[in-house]
């Protein structure tokens, strides 16, 4: 099944080829004329022999995308999960299979304010997806700190897989949030409270009596949390101890081996005590097998300063092979002039040393060959600072708790680009954004990645980026 974003002016589409010819269904009506709840309407087109669905995007978001890089809320799984119970119901109401529905996460798009689900009816279907494989990949990227949601999610899939399940337990589950209290330790309410803080900020009825509870919950679990840190350290201090007092035994006992061996060597001992020779053995072998067995766990301040000691010996080391780099370049350079234009070399005061020559040499840049990373160095650099690839993929746009690199010019979408750190080099992806991702003046196809080379011109709507080489 071939898939693609098409734009056509302000419209956008989600383009679904199709296998077969048209056919004047009820199916193929109904999607094409009325507006069924959590189904996106579309329109047939006929090309050369050929037909399409052209989706109409009301989320231009597909749930795979919104996987990658958003943030499951508990009040955000609830509307996924009303969703497919509400498509579902649609199915029952307007009497179509649900068979039928592209359950895809490419082709579910999502609404990344609220949570709630658009899905494809595509009459062609032969193969795909379940429902139950997308809620499956739903549940792998839940935010497992959202334990309310994730347990709901959860209890929603074994539901679906249940032998006597039927539409209208389903409609009872999305309904009502009594199955989710389950979890109700003071470490899930602090949670919730921290992640759902911004859903929270609608509730403006909640009395003085709950906001207490929940300060004071809050205050519990923190002094728990510091307890615990307390405690962790404390074992870890007798453990250190433990360790210590290991190894003076073991010094010991290897001295007194020692001078065991020593004596009877020399024959100052009779061969009768060589029995106390293997005891000791035995002892020292034992105390390494004890000692090997505890892991000393390396304090903050000993990660710092190992991390410390390793910059300054990598310093060292980049300088020097600077020194060694500007010496063997400056006499490269005197050799080549001297091959090249022997009269005009200057003797005077030549002795072999290393010499510079008009030019900075202080950026290592001019002495090396650019073999560094791309980034994206911003057009107006008043307004935008350079963009530095340091994870395997950066989402761009203007949703805060969303996107990596937040874009505040005219036109940028809330999810407007993703830039992808692959092993070939750096890729840009537009994802189906209202005014489009352009390389060079050209615009990107939705959903497809290009490869971006030194000197790429990017831009986001207006926005301007130039692809660069790092140093």
């Amino acid at each position: 099944m071939q898939t693609q974003f098409v734009r056509e002016s302000m419209n956008h589409y989600f383009v679904v080829k199709r296998e077969g010819e048209w056919e004047e269904s009820y199916e193929e009506k109904l999607f094409a004329v009325a507006d069924v709840p959590y189904f996106m309407s579309y329109e047939m087109r006929q090309l050369n022999g050929t037909s399409a669905l052209y989706y109409h995007l009301s989320f231009r978001t597909s749930l795979k995308q919104a996987l990658e890089c958003v943030t499951f809320s508990t009040e955000k799984i609830d509307n996924v999960i009303k969703s497919i119970v509400g498509v579902l119901e649609s199915c029952y109401e307007y009497l179509v299979s649900p068979d039928k529905i592209l359950f895809d996460t490419d082709c579910v798009f999502f609404d990344v304010d609220t949570g709630f689900l658009k899905f494809c009816y595509y009459y062609d279907k032969k193969e795909g997806g379940t429902l139950k494989e997308l809620v499956m990949d739903i549940i792998r990227h839940v935010d497992k700190r959202h334990e309310k949601g994730a347990v709901r999610l959860l209890m929603f899939y074994n539901l679906l897989t249940d032998t006597d399940v039927d539409l209208d337990k389903l409609i009872k589950f999305a309904g009502s949030r009594e199955n989710s209290a389950i979890i109700n330790s003071d470490i899930e309410v602090n949670n919730e409270n921290i992640q759902d803080k911004k859903a929270d900020k609608d509730k403006t009825d909640m009395s003085d009596a709950d906001k207490k509870i929940n300060i004071g919950r809050s205050i519990e679990v923190k002094e728990r949390y510091n307890l615990k840190e307390k405690h962790i350290g404390k074992t870890a201090e007798k453990k250190g101890m433990i360790i210590q007092i290991i190894k003076i035994l073991m010094g010991i006992v290897a001295l007194f081996d020692v001078g065991m061996l020593i004596g009877l060597i020399f024959n100052l001992l009779t061969y009768e005590k060589t029995g106390y020779l293997f005891i000791g053995m035995a002892v020292l072998i034992g105390l390494v097998i004890i000692y090997m067995h505890f892991d000393p766990e390396e304090t903050p301040e000993q990660m710092m300063e190992d991390y410390n000691r390793s910059m300054s010996n990598s310093q060292k080391f980049s300088n020097d092979q600077y020194k060694y780099d500007t010496y063997e370049t400056s006499q490269k350079s005197k050799e080549n002039d001297f091959i090249e234009n022997p009269d005009n070399m200057n003797y005077d005061g030549y002795d072999g040393a290393t010499v510079l020559l008009n030019g900075d040499f202080s950026d290592h840049c001019a002495i090396e060959e650019d073999t560094g990373k791309l980034y994206l160095e911003p057009s107006d650099k008043n307004k935008y600072s350079p963009i530095y690839i340091s994870n395997p993929s950066i989402v761009l746009g203007t949703m805060q708790d969303v996107c990596d690199f937040i874009l505040k010019g005219n036109g940028i979408s809330r999810l407007h680009a993703k830039l992808l750190d692959k092993t070939d080099g750096l890729y840009v992806m537009d994802m189906n954004s209202t005014n489009g991702t352009y390389l060079n003046g050209e615009m990107l196809e939705a959903g497809k990645e290009y490869r971006l080379e030194a000197g790429d011109l990017v831009s986001f709507a207006d926005t301007q980026f130039y692809a660069m080489q790092e140093c």
